[in-house]
């Protein structure tokens, strides 16, 4: 056997160094991660936590555009400043202590105001893969957003102020070729082997094989032979079975294939059992994701040019492939799952599919070229290691493109409706954007922050109020932000809490190495955190919140308790009363509860127009009537009952979520529409943030189990039962 050559002192040192995240990104990520330029603008403790964690993993460049000298309120918040240096230019020393941390990394300090480098060297920001910013003003947002978004340069406004915490992030156009994500089929091809793989299969004749080597068949074999009878049975060599009762068949036909001892016990045979559990993900159709077809017919496709990126020239390729020699499929992508076999079955299978993976990606490859002479480029743009990785992550390509964080400040969005709908949400944060907004308006005005200043912390309150007001006002936003979030924003004066910068920090960093390598999935355009309550939210501008990004669910016991307890004490509540007790019952899914309480309610109380909308909610649930359901959730409320109107329609989609991955294989897009009380594409990016699939229509579920309900062994069952009986019978006797 070849000793293989050792490998390079660096490399070795390399790969010791940066171990654990190879793990992740693997050496392409990482070579990008090193080759990478990223610009800091202001050297907060903020700003410092995030080069911090770039810096260590090893960032090829940082340069800091930062023109304040450190101050007293600097050591007091940011760990690499020191009480000496007090006086000095803060972007320098950090970016000199910062460097301290890693050999590998490059550092560079730039002390100049950034509206006077957008307007005499503009061109410098083109150097920059990602830019990030800490502390701007608003004027600084505006104007660096509309030149960043023309470069297609990435950007992320960040703050931390007291106890919050938010993140920005601005993405004209961004490519992955390798999202990693979480739940993902083989690429098994069972439906439409190419030629080699279905001669091998072709080879195995599981009757006539001996015990031995019946035990060490590859189950995709014995998946192949069973889908082949199963068509033939059914008449039609084309089908697959896509219900529950047709996989059921074929797992019944499987499990009878085993071969049985003398007296009649099966054998253990561990690679049928493979086959059994495999049926319910080895039989999806070959096709096209809508997420890759919407790629194949992006406009990016039509006119390529020499300015065109590297991923749409390749998407082009791949467009090619999948049109001729594709027969309307990606190209094999090349691996397989572990399975029971001996050694020489699974790797002559495995060799099948890596020799046809190579011989698909060299098609797209020779496309490629074509493609680079079309347009004026070298051979060399694209390499060949490039189309093989392409073609491999081929189902995997995303691509995102976000919105424009001047657009938010200009109002040229079409968030104000979103926005006011928010802060009904008790739950959700969008209160503390507001008001650091009303901060950024108030800055722009008195040029300093509430309460930086000791003795100007009750006064900037109203000023801060009134800043807030305008603003809401020009949204044509109705409502208002509650008092103690002001009074406490204001006590806050500007100051950083190093704790809560240093979480940011290690958020933002990582979604710069997302960006930077294009793997993963980057933030869904915002972050926040309120840390005093521990709350986060995501994507909550210019964004729909999926049922998984639902913060904490309402605590509506005291309210049931409360009420239920007047009503014993008064006889009676007032309509208003009532219509709150019905909504909690809804809220906590007790539809029983909520029924006696109807026929309780006095019939000239049941005139109440909103209590009798509640009750019409009650009736469509009971009925499962979720159209109807949905359609009277989302009517107009008062001010009391929005918030947990929103609540019950996000609780009823999270419970029929569950109910969808314990009881369905697959459900079609329009029946999950319904249930969803959602449109086709609300329904598809509730689907993608599942991480379940939709195919020809049909959303296919991850499936859980269904929950221990912990009554635990037949003997505790049957003590309950008796004294239920018991209890029973004392109450009817």
């Amino acid at each position: 056997m070849a000793v293989p050559s050792p490998k390079s002192p660096e490399q070795s040192e390399r790969s010791r160094k940066y171990d654990r995240q190879l793990r992740l990104w693997g050496d392409q990520g990482q070579q990008d991660l090193e080759t990478a330029h990223v610009c800091l603008i202001n050297a907060t403790a903020l700003g410092t936590e995030i080069l911090k964690s770039l810096v260590l993993p090893g960032i090829g460049a940082f340069t800091i555009i930062d023109n304040e000298v450190i101050t007293e309120e600097d050591i007091g918040s940011n760990f690499f400043l020191t009480a000496d240096r007090i006086g000095e230019k803060r972007g320098s020393i950090a970016s000199q202590l910062l460097c301290e941390l890693n050999p590998d990394t490059r550092g560079h300090f730039i002390d100049e105001c950034l509206l006077k480098l957008l307007d005499l060297n503009p061109g410098l920001f083109k150097t920059f893969n990602v830019v990030v910013t800490t502390s701007l003003h608003e004027k600084e947002i505006i104007d660096l957003s509309h030149k960043l978004w023309t470069y297609n340069i990435p950007l992320l406004v960040c703050q931390s102020y007291g106890f919050f915490g938010s993140m920005r992030l601005q993405l004209a156009e961004h490519t992955m070729i390798k999202t990693h994500p979480d739940n993902q089929n083989p690429d098994l091809r069972l439906d439409c082997p190419f030629q080699k793989l279905k001669e091998h299969f072709d080879t195995y004749d599981l009757e006539a094989l001996d015990l031995t080597n019946h035990l060490h068949v590859p189950y995709l074999v014995i998946l192949y032979k069973h889908l082949e009878k199963w068509c033939n049975d059914i008449g039609d060599v084309n089908a697959l079975p896509e219900t529950y009762k047709q996989k059921q068949v074929i797992r019944e036909n499987i499990k009878n294939s085993i071969r049985k001892h003398e007296n009649g016990t099966l054998h253990h045979e561990e690679n049928f059992e493979e086959a059994i559990r495999s049926v319910n993900f080895a039989y999806n159709r070959t096709s096209l994701s809508e997420n890759i077809q919407l790629i194949l017919k992006d406009e990016k496709l039509i006119n390529l040019t020499s300015n065109s990126q590297p991923f749409w020239i390749m998407a082009k390729a791949l467009k090619d492939f999948v049109d001729n020699e594709g027969c309307g499929r990606l190209p094999v992508r090349g691996t397989l799952p572990d399975m029971t076999a001996d050694t020489f079955k699974y790797i002559s299978l495995q060799q099948l599919y890596h020799e046809q993976a190579a011989k698909d990606a060299e098609a797209v490859y020779n496309r490629v070229q074509q493609l680079l002479q079309n347009v004026n480029l070298p051979d060399d743009t694209i390499t060949e290691q490039d189309v093989k990785i392409f073609c491999k992550h081929a189902s995997e390509l995303c691509v995102i493109r976000g919105t424009r964080i001047a657009d938010e400040y200009e109002r040229k969005g079409n968030a104000d409706n979103e926005i006011s709908q928010s802060l009904e949400d008790p739950d959700s944060l969008i209160e503390h954007y507001i008001i650091l907004r009303g901060i950024e308006r108030f800055y722009s005005e008195y040029y300093t922050y509430p309460g930086e200043i000791d003795e100007q912390v009750e006064p900037d309150i109203p000023k801060l109020k009134l800043c807030i007001s305008k603003l809401l006002s020009e949204w044509g936003c109705m409502s208002s932000t509650k008092e103690d979030y002001i009074h406490e924003y204001c006590r806050y004066g500007k100051s950083e809490l190093h704790s809560v910068s240093s979480f940011i920090g290690g958020c933002v960093s990582h979604e710069i190495i997302k960006i930077i390598t294009r793997q993963y999935k980057p933030v869904n355009n915002s972050f926040v955190i309120f840390v005093s309550t521990y709350s986060t939210q995501f994507g909550i501008f210019y964004a729909m919140p999926s049922p998984n990004m639902i913060s904490e669910p309402l605590d509506v016991s005291f309210v049931i308790e409360e009420l239920e307890n007047d009503e014993i004490q008064e006889g009676c509540l007032t309509a208003e009363q009532y219509t709150k007790l019905f909504s909690a019952y809804l809220y906590t899914n007790e539809l029983c509860a909520a029924k006696f309480l109807w026929r309780r309610v006095p019939e000239p109380v049941k005139a109440d127009p909103e209590l009798h909308k509640v009750w019409s909610i009650g009736k469509a649930l009971w009925g499962k009537h979720y159209t109807q359901a949905y359609e009277l959730i989302d009517c107009k409320w008062s001010n009391v009952l929005e918030p947990i109107m929103v609540a019950i329609k996000r609780r009823i989609q999270q419970d029929t979520l569950k109910f969808i991955s314990m009881h369905y294989e697959n459900i079609q897009l329009e029946k999950f529409q319904t249930f969803m009380g959602v449109d086709k594409e609300q329904a598809e990016r509730i689907v993608e943030s599942e991480g379940w699939t939709c195919r020809n229509g049909y959303v296919l579920p991850i499936a859980i189990n269904e929950p221990d309900l912990g009554l635990g062994g037949s003997q505790e069952i049957l003590d309950r039962l008796v004294t239920l009986s018991s209890f029973t019978s004392y109450i009817e006797n």
